[in-house]
């Protein structure tokens, strides 16, 4: 900037390159060092956003992530003081250029969190919003703010939420982002729910959701995004319970697979593609209620009931929609076997039908290994089968990557319950620089408290062991007793 790169008239490029969605992970990563760069940002009105933003980071650090009543009083303390002065920066922005919805998008946020605003927070919120949207009609920032502090987290509700949606549905405007709004609404809502289904195939959801998956197909000015846009569409249909559209619409991909942003949203709902394809054919082959009945008393732990259902199903389907059931009734094998005391060897199908792959890549070799690709990013995989609470697990892996790259591999399993959730503890070995060995305490959202650390190299094929049994946690690592929690 002392060079000139950034003239007055770019200030907004600037502002939307430092906390826009490309550049708010380095932002937030960085927000300390640049607050002394944005000293030099080429207007007045981008030095106040900045400044605005800088102050809003720092409040929830000194707040922390926690829930409300883990706050310290010096962390309220802190907090309000941050976010008077981003509401100071951000409203001295505003006043210099109405025309822009950086500063007021943001506004929202500071609304929300003003408690001496409850009276009127709905009123602030929305005037903000309007001011954001009346500058730029499908500012993303304001939208995206409006949306997650009217939650139930936020004291807001999902009727809010779906009403929300609803509207920018009703807009039809499918060449800009605002109809898109109604399908972010629908995932906050589901993310909160435990029976996603009954919400999603509501009639009025189900409609909407289709509606705007095919407004978003048809539209002209978005056929470079039509991978993506009919891959959606294939997922929503599914959601809405519009099995044959979901059928065409996975026959037509071309690419023949869903787009890598519509597998991340099956794998928030706890499922892949090759699932979803399958659990349509069982739809379509007339066995869905048969199927439903299964996975209720699956989930109510009658298995020989759940086994009952699906093997009636299975007698109906064959091909792709067998396979699925093949494997649903393979698990409930694996449960009762386990509930015996015997061993169950855990090889995972090609198609990872008895596992729900969260994160990353993962695939499995033709002799049952199962393998994740590393992408310089999480992974994590969950076995389908309930285990209970008394187990052991044997286990061999192998590393294929630089001696001083960081790699770790953790195995989790739920512990106890706790007024903030569940807890859960890991027991993983984590390679990078020394090669420590170390054990994890994760909670619910995978918070983590060290335990346990120790150097330990691993070997080309590393064994895992793990007891759980009358209350007690055995972790053995290369044979040797790690961890033992009692």
């Amino acid at each position: 900037m002392a060079a000139g790169e950034y003239e007055p008239e770019d200030d907004e490029v600037f502002v939307e390159q430092q906390i826009g969605p490309l550049g708010a992970q380095h932002f937030q990563a960085q927000y300390e060092a640049l607050s002394q760069v944005y000293r030099a940002a080429p207007s007045q009105w981008a030095k106040h956003t900045l400044a605005g933003a800088v102050a809003v980071a720092r409040a929830w650090k000194l707040r922390g992530g926690g829930f409300a009543s883990t706050v310290s009083r010096e962390g309220w303390e802190g907090f309000a003081t941050q976010m008077g002065k981003a509401r100071e920066a951000f409203e001295a922005a505003w006043r210099l250029r109405t025309d822009r919805p950086q500063p007021a998008a943001r506004m929202i946020e500071i609304e929300r969190c003003d408690p001496s605003k409850d009276d009127d927070l709905q009123v602030g919120m929305r005037q903000w919003f309007d001011r954001a949207v009346a500058a730029q009609c499908d500012y993303q920032t304001a939208y995206e703010k409006i949306l997650w502090f009217n939650g139930r987290r936020w004291g807001g509700s999902h009727e809010w939420q779906l009403a929300f949606g609803l509207a920018c549905a009703a807009t039809k405007r499918y060449d800009l982002e605002i109809p898109v709004q109604f399908t972010r609404a629908c995932n906050l809502i589901a993310c909160e729910l435990d029976d996603w289904r009954t919400f999603y195939r509501q009639p009025k959801v189900a409609r909407a959701l289709v509606e705007v998956s095919q407004g978003l197909v048809n539209e002209p000015t978005r056929v470079q995004e039509r991978w993506m846009r009919e891959s959606f569409l294939a997922v929503n249909a599914w959601l809405a319970g519009e099995f044959a559209l979901a059928e065409k619409t996975f026959a037509a991909l071309n690419p023949p697979r869903l787009h890598p942003e519509a597998r991340k949203k099956l794998r928030r709902c706890g499922f892949s593609e090759a699932w979803v394809r399958r659990e349509v054919g069982i739809e379509l082959a007339g066995v869905g209620a048969a199927y439903a009945t299964g996975k209720e008393q699956y989930q109510r732990g009658n298995l020989g009931a759940a086994r009952e259902a699906w093997e009636q199903a299975l007698t109906k389907t064959s091909g792709p929609a067998a396979e699925l059931l093949t494997h649903r009734l393979a698990i409930v094998q694996a449960e009762r076997t386990l509930a015996t005391g015997r061993w169950v060897a855990v090889v995972p199908d090609a198609e990872l039908l008895e596992w729900d792959a969260r994160e990353g890549e993962w695939s499995v070799t033709p002799d049952g290994t199962l393998v994740n690709h590393g992408t310089d990013a999480q992974a994590l995989i969950v076995y389908r089968a309930r285990v209970g609470p008394e187990f052991e697990l044997r286990a061999h892996y192998e590393v294929e990557a630089k001696e001083n790259c960081c790699q770790s591999l953790g195995v989790a399993f739920a512990w106890r319950s706790e007024w903030q959730g569940m807890r859960w503890e890991t027991c993983g070995a984590l390679r990078g620089g020394r090669c420590p060995l170390k054990v994890y305490l994760l909670d619910r959202h995978w918070g983590r408290d060290e335990l346990v650390s120790e150097p330990l190299r691993m070997r080309p094929r590393n064994e895992l062991f793990m007891r759980v049994s009358g209350g007690k946690v055995t972790f053995q690592f290369n044979g040797q007793t790690i961890w033992e929690l009692p």
